[in-house]
């Protein structure tokens, strides 16, 4: 059995978001994590975690996308609470 998958990402005044997604492939399930805009630590800690998991993905494959808005919702997070100034004297 062979389902597809649906990738919806929502972007709207305050909040990203990736819908959640599923692809059964015979026996195997795979399931995407919605994700939000990361308030917490805890927040950036699983989005870290997860991005790390899937961090090799091919372009076209089913997680590519959730790695790419991993990859903006996390420099998100570090620009507003981990600022680097840059100053030429």
């Amino acid at each position: 059995m062979n389902i597809g998958f649906i990738c919806l990402v929502v972007y709207t005044e305050n909040m990203i978001k990736l819908t959640l997604q599923q692809l059964v492939t015979g026996n195997n399930t795979r399931i995407m994590k919605q994700w939000n805009i990361l308030k917490t630590e805890k927040d950036y800690s699983c989005a870290i975690e997860r991005l790390d998991e899937i961090f090799d993905v091919a372009p076209g494959d089913l997680f590519f996308e959730e790695a790419e808005l991993l990859g903006l919702l996390i420099n998100e997070y570090e620009d507003v609470h981990f600022p680097i100034s840059f100053r030429i004297h």
